[in-house]
């Protein structure tokens, strides 16, 4: 990662997996650009990515390299900033503009900003999606359909919805093997992520008439979720 020797990016990737900031703050100082946003990712100071980015964009053409600067650690660090701080649009829009981008990340832009008519720009072969946020985009696309056209739609699509499912599933265990549950800040997200599987299986139960109704659904989960309405930082990002 940027100009770090091989012990740093060692002890660059151990706090990044605890829940403690202090020690990021070496690596400030330390090291190059994309050092940078990777322990203010950690800190949670999206605004100064903000103003890094703006700053390279407005630079890149007088630092050595040249646009180069500009790879795809700092372009995640664009996109991850716009996300949390809830501008999930700007978020897809930069996705988009940036080749470099992990298809991965351009999924989650495009899931959180509603964009569901983009999908073959991000991924046009024939290889297939293995990851989170790839499965749940297309399985959020079909259960969307579904809402607009009907029992029917999504009776035809419930195969595939539940196979991408599956997938972010396995994916999202996949990443829970690489961490240590009791330390590490990341696994608290990725248990949320297997937990939107679950309410997507059931929203999907709900609209092909088993269980309970759509409606008393959304019910439980406002009951559910009230506690956390209104913080930001769990509900949207």
């Amino acid at each position: 990662l940027g100009s770090c020797e091989e012990g740093e990016l060692l002890l660059l990737r151990a706090y990044r997996q605890i829940d403690e900031p202090d020690g990021m703050e070496a690596f400030n100082r330390r090291c190059d650009f994309p050092s940078l946003f990777v322990a203010w990712e950690h800190t949670r100071e999206w605004s100064r990515s903000l103003g890094l980015f703006d700053t390279l964009l407005g630079t890149s053409h007088s630092l050595p390299g040249g646009a180069d600067v500009l790879g795809q650690t700092s372009t995640e660090g664009l996109v991850t900033s716009l996300t949390m701080m809830g501008y999930s649009h700007l978020s897809r829009v930069a996705a988009e503009a940036m080749p470099a981008l992990d298809q991965e990340a351009r999924f989650e832009a495009l899931w959180r900003s509603e964009a569901w008519d983009v999908a073959a720009q991000v991924h046009s072969s024939n290889s297939p999606l293995r990851g989170y946020h790839s499965n749940v985009y297309l399985a959020l696309k079909a259960l969307g359909q579904g809402l607009r056209l009907g029992r029917s739609s999504v009776e035809a699509h419930a195969g595939e919805i539940r196979r991408r499912l599956d997938a972010a599933r396995h994916a999202t265990m996949l990443e829970i093997g690489k961490e240590d549950l009791q330390v590490t800040k990341h696994a608290k997200s990725l248990l949320l992520r297997l937990q939107s599987c679950e309410d997507l299986d059931q929203c999907l139960q709900a609209l092909l008439g088993g269980g309970e109704g759509l409606n008393k659904l959304i019910k439980r989960w406002h009951r559910r979720y009230a506690a956390f309405e209104h913080d930001f930082a769990l509900v949207e990002p």
